[in-house]
């Protein structure tokens, strides 16, 4: 993933998104965590996601008092004394850059996903998502409702995916085979 970051990077991607959690160390391979860490907090363009957990567990939960701003959530004038919040987040390290963002969403009354989150509210706090994050950080204005929804246009078949390992192997190249406009 730090390669490819690196990578994606020196091609002037706006920004990197990922959507996977980075949160448990690999167990005999610290270096390539220390690397990851390294890469992302050198690439202010690369975001990274996290989740807000079940409210039942938010007794036990990060202070936002003390960690909120450090994770670049924003304080409302209803801040809670005390509030906390239950979230499952990458390495502290990479938290800490503030290119984090809640990958939460909710279902409609018939279990169908059409809305997502622009933040979540915490104890006065709000906490947000990774598309509010990225959106921002690329100058687009964010919509002042708690939550959109989503409009995927097009079909799925007018989408251009790139695999991940396709695009991996062009990384190493001078001048990209297969994916040249990346």
């Amino acid at each position: 993933l730090a390669q490819m970051i690196g990578g994606v990077s020196r091609y002037g991607a706006r920004a990197i998104v990922l959507h996977i959690i980075i949160a448990e160390p690999d167990l005999g391979r610290e270096d390539d965590d220390r690397y990851l860490i390294e890469v992302a907090q050198a690439t202010p363009n690369a975001f990274f996601p996290m989740v807000r957990l079940d409210a039942a567990d938010h007794a036990r939960g990060l202070s936002l008092e003390e960690h909120g701003e450090k994770l670049g959530f924003t304080r409302t004038g209803a801040a809670e004394p005390g509030a906390r919040v239950a979230l499952l987040l990458p390495f502290q390290a990479i938290a800490e850059t503030g290119r984090i963002g809640s990958i939460n969403s909710r279902p409609d009354s018939d279990g169908v996903f059409r809305r997502y989150y622009v933040h979540l509210d915490a104890g006065g706090w709000q906490i947000p998502s990774l598309a509010a994050r990225v959106t921002e950080a690329v100058g687009y204005p964010l919509p002042q409702s708690a939550d959109v929804e989503m409009n995927w246009r097009g079909t799925i078949e007018s989408r251009v995916a790139h695999s991940f390992s396709d695009v991996f192997a062009d990384l190493d190249r001078e001048r990209p085979e297969r994916y040249a406009e990346l």
